[in-house]
C-alpha cells in the first residue's frame, strides 16, 4: 500500500478531539505530548517558528534587526480571544514575548500567510508553512539571528488502529512531510510512544497559535 491508494479525509480544529469516539485514524498536534491510556503517540518531527515579511513590505519599512523593534512594524498575528497573540523568543534567559500590533490579524495559518505575502506586516509562522513561500520569494526571512520557540509535532491514533497498514503509510508519509530538508528519514522517524494510564491529552495550540 502507498499513499496514492489511500484515501485521505483531513479535518483541522483547534480544540480537544476523542478519535475513538469520532471514529478517526490518526491526530496531527503540534505542542507538548500529554498521556494517554487509549493513544499511541508517534513524533513526526520538530518545528521552528520563524519571522517572515514579503519583499514589499521591508522595501517600504526596512528590516528589524532586533524583536524590540517590532513595536514600530506592522505585524501579522494569530488571533485568540480577540487579540493578537504576542511573538516569542528564545534568549539567554529563557522564552520572552514581545506584544505586536498592526490592523491585520486572523486565527487561521493559511489567513495569516496569504496577508503577508500581501505585503500587510511581518508573520510568525512554522517552518514547514513559509518553506514554498520562502523558496518562491514571496517572503523573506527576517529576526533570523534571533531564535523563535520550537514545537514537537506529534501523530496520536488509536491501539486499535496501530497496526493497520493504512496508518502505518499514512504515519510515514506524515514524517516525510514534516521532516526538515537534509535530515534523513532515520533521524525523523521515531519508535511510537506507548499509551499510559494518567488520562487523556492535553490539547496544545495548533500550527499557527502562537504565531
Amino acid at each position: 500500500m502507498s499513499p496514492s491508494t489511500c484515501s485521505c479525509h483531513a479535518g483541522l480544529r483547534d480544540q480537544a478531539v476523542d478519535p475513538v469516539a469520532e471514529g478517526i485514524d490518526v491526530l496531527v498536534r503540534i505542542g507538548k505530548v500529554g498521556d494517554s491510556a487509549t493513544l499511541i503517540s508517534r513524533k513526526l518531527g520538530v518545528s521552528q517558528l520563524i519571522h517572515c515579511a514579503a519583499p514589499s513590505y521591508v522595501r517600504r519599512h526596512g528590516v528589524p534587526t532586533h524583536p524590540r523593534e517590532l513595536s514600530a512594524h506592522a505585524c501579522v498575528g494569530y488571533l485568540r480571544e480577540g487579540r493578537p497573540s504576542p511573538f516569542e523568543f528564545v534568549g539567554a534567559e529563557g522564552t520572552y514575548a514581545v506584544d505586536i500590533q498592526g490592523t491585520c490579524h486572523a486565527n487561521d495559518a493559511d489567513v495569516l500567510l496569504q496577508l503577508a505575502q500581501a505585503g500587510s506586516g511581518i508573520v510568525a509562522l512554522f517552518d514547514f508553512l513559509a518553506r514554498d513561500a520562502l523558496r518562491t520569494g514571496s517572503l523573506v526571512q527576517v529576526l533570523s539571528a534571533h531564535l523563535s520557540t520550537a514545537w514537537p509535532i506529534h501523530a496520536h491514533y488509536p491501539q486499535s488502529r496501530h497496526l493497520l497498514a493504512k496508518v502505518r503509510v499514512f504515519l510515514d508519509f506524515l514524517v516525510t512531510l514534516f521532516r526538515a530538508p537534509g535530515t534523513k528519514r532515520a533521524e525523523a522517524s521515531t519508535r511510537p510512544r506507548a499509551p499510559t494510564s494518567k488520562g487523556r491529552p492535553k490539547r496544545k495550540v495548533s500550527p499557527a497559535d502562537r504565531a
